[in-house]
């Protein structure tokens, strides 16, 4: 299942994949569904849900009802009353299939599993719009609410599509690639497909993936010019949730910036922009690296943006310092 949005925020999206997984994990265990591993992979754009070793239908179970009482459900000649009728009808019992224990009314039910992709299709919207956070949004003139509005939805158990429509977006198995991928769209045929065939569209999909991407090209980066990379785990992981295909890109500001205590520049850089700083020897130095969202080999233009930005956050920070 994936769900392509518009641009989610940061810190929804973290809280997304973990009310995902535990809820489609109690789902599956309350509506007797086997299956052997759940992973929730999330973008800015999408949250998409894995689900491995699904079982084709639901378990059958056998249940023992409980109805009325012996007075209430026969009469004084030992026949069935309208109360035990209604019961055993209700439950779609045989009168010879009901017996009594305790002095109560029983019927013991044989209940058919249904086929999963059925069940999933009844109920995997109500599951998503289930899910809950700051600042959902209404859009159009819906009544219902989602963190961004939903644009796109892939639905698909095996080869099959499991068709289901969320608010006024139905299902299909075209996903949508990078915003900047040509070409943009792309067929998900199967599940195991899905990562291989996001990543020919320019998408990491899996974030784990993508933190380590921006941790090895950050590296890279800044042993091209002999020094060391400082962030803390939660840039990083706000830095994962901020792009789908990540390219590190090596910037610079004034080094008149360096007279402020490094403390001041860091913490502008790194709670504004989401830079990483660079330390040459144990010191700070003028150049950072940014996490772009980009496709394409010319960087000037992000550089000579990036400068003009950080010029300014760092202007604000040197007159508030000095102050």
């Amino acid at each position: 299942l994936e769900i392509g949005c518009e641009e989610l925020p940061y810190k929804f999206i973290a809280q997304a994949t973990e009310q995902l997984k535990n809820g489609f994990s109690k789902f599956l265990k309350e509506n007797n569904i086997k299956y052997s591993d759940i992973n929730v992979l999330a973008t800015p754009r999408r949250l998409a849900v894995i689900i491995y070793g699904l079982a084709e239908k639901q378990d059958d179970e056998t249940k023992i009802l409980r109805g009325p009482i012996k007075n209430v459900a026969y009469d004084e000649n030992g026949n069935l009353t309208k109360a035990g009728e209604g019961f055993l009808k209700k439950n779609g019992v045989d009168p010879k299939d009901a017996y009594l224990q305790d002095n109560y009314l029983h019927a013991k039910v044989e209940i058919k599993g249904k086929e999963t992709a059925t069940v999933l299709q009844e109920n995997i919207p109500s599951l998503v719009l289930k899910m809950q956070g700051s600042h959902f949004m209404r859009w159009d003139d819906f009544e219902e609410k989602f963190q961004r509005p939903i644009r796109w939805i892939v639905s698909i158990m095996d080869e099959k599509e499991v068709p289901l429509q969320i608010i006024n977006v139905k299902s299909g198995k075209i996903s949508r690639g990078h915003r900047f991928a040509n070409p943009n769209t792309v067929e998900i045929n199967h599940p195991d497909e899905y990562v291989e065939k996001l990543r020919s569209v320019k998408v990491l999909v899996n974030q784990e993936e993508r933190k380590a991407e921006i941790v090895n090209q950050t590296k890279a980066q800044a042993d091209k010019i002999g020094a060391t990379p400082r962030y803390s785990d939660d840039l990083l992981e706000e830095v994962t949730q901020l792009c789908e295909w990540p390219v590190a890109v090596t910037c610079e500001f004034d080094e008149t910036f360096l007279t402020i205590p490094e403390e001041v520049t860091v913490t502008v850089m790194a709670v504004h922009q989401r830079y990483f700083a660079l330390y040459k020897n144990g010191k700070l130095t003028n150049k950072f690296i940014t996490i772009t969202n980009y496709l394409g080999n010319d960087f000037e233009n992000i550089k000579a943006g990036n400068l003009r930005v950080i010029k300014a956050r760092l202007d604000d920070a040197v007159f508030f310092f000095n102050e």
